[in-house]
């Protein structure tokens, strides 16, 4: 039978399956190459060699980190008297492990037999080297012993090295952990909380601290924790993941958020904040945790549900903290500074919102003590009670609430439409109205939007406040910035940050 087809047809219909082909071809290199490429780049899995009973492990791409920012301590210089970065056989990755008391050092190489050799010219002259079934221990010159796992070569204390068995990669917390964290970073740690919380507690009995009980039982609900880290030269960016143990919880989910958090309202503050905090549901936060609280330790409950209400009380004396619950869970902002300038800046959705939001001034003038600092006969240095005076004033055609304590401006508080605005600082106040109301320009965001996009709320901490000699200076040399966001799930709590430099 004689094919109808048409010759030109068959030609177009042939350079199509060809190029169809080719395209697949080229479509299916490409994503062989990509794939070649993350796998080469991902952090080595130390996990595959830790026992079960790990208490934490952080392991880190060298060459990220020696060309992130070189503030920071080369912690390659210094291994057993050599720099490690400049030994032909150390290939990238460094790990650190923590199994009870003991450290293991992980070295990545890219040869066992130059390793071997190097390890073995550390031997004093005359030494001999006791071998193990499993790893080998200087005799003499050494306080360490060494063994080989993978392609990595492992440093640490003969008991450490005796218990080095498969066991913890299996484990359902750290899965959960390391499913939902990246694998392309410079850098990831794995905590288990659990056993950590024990060490904690030992540590706080043994220093005689008295811990009330609730920070240990929040504790038993939070398993793990783990860290992923993406270095560069201007910033670090990481995600976190919190597991919950829903077990704990009677299979309750921790915190299930209703309210959606847009993280708008950090544009109309103003710079200069050590502290900035931003979300919703502060109030259902707070009743969840009590509830949690409660099941796990009622006496911690009760101490914590006190001081809770005892700050409120000093502010708002007689008014019902559940009372005002309604509007605590619109979104809000809260900020101050190192000399407790603060602001405060509330959600408004509807005119009950609004009237709650006012009332809120008359418990706060029945109620809050201002004090002034005088001096009296002796020299000495005295808070002297002063009372509170309230008054309607006019703003750029906006009408503002000013307290005055012995005639002098103290507080400021502004109930608009949609927005309640609350400061002790006036030059803060009136830029949040000016900015609100268009009349000033609003703050660029654009940076840390990408960390806002899904998150229930956020939290920005100025470093530049710390002197030199504080610990944050001197684990994190030349941060500025620290702006960090998070989101609930039924099952945990994933994060995500940004460190500036």
């Amino acid at each position: 039978m004689t094919d109808p087809t048409p010759a030109s047809v068959k030609r177009v219909l042939s350079y199509a399956s060809e190029s169809i082909f080719v395209v697949a071809l080229v479509m299916v290199t490409l994503l062989v190459s990509i794939g070649t490429f993350v796998r080469m780049n991902r952090l080595t899995n130390v996990a595959q060699f830790l026992p079960e009973n790990t208490h934490a492990f952080v392991v880190v791409n060298a060459e990220d980190y020696l060309e992130s920012v070189e503030t920071l301590p080369n912690l390659f210089e210094d291994f057993l008297g050599q720099s490690l970065e400049e030994l032909p056989w150390f290939k990238r990755d460094l790990a650190l492990a923590w199994i009870d008391d003991e450290v293991l050092q992980f070295v990545e190489v890219n040869s066992k037999p130059q390793a071997k050799i190097f390890m073995d010219s550390l031997m004093i002259e005359d030494e001999v080297m006791i071998s193990h079934q499993d790893y080998k221990c200087y005799e003499v010159s050494q306080p360490s012993c060494y063994t080989f796992r993978g392609h990595f070569l492992v440093i640490g204390p003969s008991e450490a090295l005796e218990g080095l068995e498969p066991g913890l990669e299996a484990d359902p917390n750290y899965q959960n952990v390391r499913n939902r964290l990246p694998y392309d970073t410079s850098l990831f740690a794995y905590v288990n909380a659990d056993l950590v919380r024990q060490d904690f507690l030992t540590s706080l009995g043994e220093m005689s601290i008295w811990e009330p009980g609730y920070l240990e039982s929040v504790l038993q609900i939070f398993p793990a924790y783990g860290i992923a880290v993406k270095m560069t030269p201007e910033e670090w960016t990481s995600e976190s993941f919190i597991p919950v143990d829903k077990s704990v919880l009677g299979g309750a989910a921790f915190f299930h958020p209703k309210v959606k958090y847009h993280g708008d309202l950090a544009q109309f503050a103003p710079e200069g904040f050590q502290f900035e905090w931003s979300g919703t549901e502060l109030h259902s936060q707070y009743i969840t945790l009590m509830s949690h609280l409660e099941k796990l330790n009622s006496a911690a409950s009760i101490v914590l549900g006190e001081e809770i209400q005892s700050i409120w009380a000093k502010h708002f004396g007689a008014a019902s903290l559940e009372g005002f619950g309604p509007i605590l869970d619109q979104e809000q902002l809260i900020a101050w500074t190192p000399n407790e300038s603060m602001i405060w800046m509330l959600e408004i959705d509807n005119e009950e919102d609004r009237a709650l939001a006012l009332s809120l001034k008359d418990y706060f003038l029945a109620s809050y003590k201002h004090s002034e600092p005088i001096t009296n006969e002796k020299g000495e240095v005295l808070a002297q009670n002063q009372a509170l005076d309230a008054s309607k004033v006019d703003y750029k055609g906006d009408s503002y609430i000013q307290i005055t304590a012995n005639g002098v401006p103290r507080y400021f508080l502004a109930v608009l439409d949609d927005l309640a605005i609350a400061s002790n600082n006036s030059e803060y106040f009136f830029e949040t109205l000016d900015r609100w109301n268009g009349r000033a320009d609003l703050r660029d965001l654009s940076q840390i939007r990408p960390v806002l996009l899904g998150a229930d709320q956020s939290l920005r901490l100025d470093m530049t406040i710390y002197p030199e000699s504080h610990i944050i200076n001197l684990l994190l040399p030349g941060v500025e910035t620290w702006i960090n966001s998070t989101k609930t799930f039924d099952d945990g709590i994933y994060s995500r940050s940004i460190l500036l430099y």
